[in-house]
């Protein structure tokens, strides 16, 4: 077939557009063809692409006012981007950042960086990683957060807390005996909760982190340490 120089400017060197085009006199039905053919090759391209890879601990564990320091790494043969997305909110949490901390164009590590604050109270991370062709793999750690202040310990999860579809587990304090509240963020008043002293007598709470109160004297006439009188 003869394939004039206008066929091949108009097909831009596609062979099966330039022999559709000279086979039928009809340059649109070469252009169909190649527009046809370049379908085709994509539709292959994307059915053979593999999912970018992800690879991180199931688990992210953060305590009250604790650095956290969770890395990532993805890998794909074709270029790729990750993204880190909190599910139940629009943006990254107080005190923290994300960033590819190394790697090139075929694995890299991302960082997620944190300290938790106290009104972190319910917190799911999904980390996104999409590559050229738009093949997406998600990595969605079990977050457990420990909400206890003043370095006080959080009970472990049962074997029935598993985090639900969000992936997170917010523990339960246990205060010591000179804190009170959920998250052992307040001074336990031993005057109220504790023994308190003799009537009469003032008593003075002492403040966190030591326990217990202090008792005044005793009112004029008796004697005792201010608790006995």
């Amino acid at each position: 077939l003869k394939i004039s120089d206008e066929v091949r400017g108009a097909c831009g060197g596609n062979t099966a557009c330039m022999f559709d085009a000279a086979a039928t006199n009809d340059t649109a039905v070469g252009l169909d063809s190649m527009k046809t053919n370049q379908m085709l090759e994509e539709e292959r391209n994307l059915a053979s692409n593999v999912p970018p890879n992800i690879n991180g601990d199931p688990r992210l564990n953060a305590s009250l006012g604790i650095l956290v320091i969770y890395n990532i790494v993805a890998e794909d043969m074709d270029a790729f981007n990750v993204t880190f997305v909190p599910v139940n909110g629009t943006q990254l949490p107080k005190n923290s950042t994300f960033s590819k901390t190394s790697g090139g164009f075929n694995s890299s590590t991302y960082t997620l960086s944190w300290m938790p604050v106290a009104d972190d109270m319910r917190l799911s991370f999904q980390f996104v990683a999409t590559d050229s062709k738009n093949a997406v793999t998600i990595h969605h750690p079990l977050v457990t957060y420990c909400p206890c202040a003043h370095g006080q310990p959080c009970v472990t999860p049962g074997a029935d807390e598993d985090g639900g579809a969000l992936q997170f587990i917010r523990q339960r304090c246990s205060c010591g005996i000179a804190y009170s509240g959920e998250s052992c963020d307040t001074d336990r008043n031993a005057c109220i909760s504790g023994a308190g002293c003799y009537a009469g007598v003032t008593c003075t709470d002492n403040p966190a982190p030591a326990s217990g109160s202090t008792c005044g004297p005793c009112p004029s006439g008796l004697t005792g340490d201010g608790e006995m009188c």
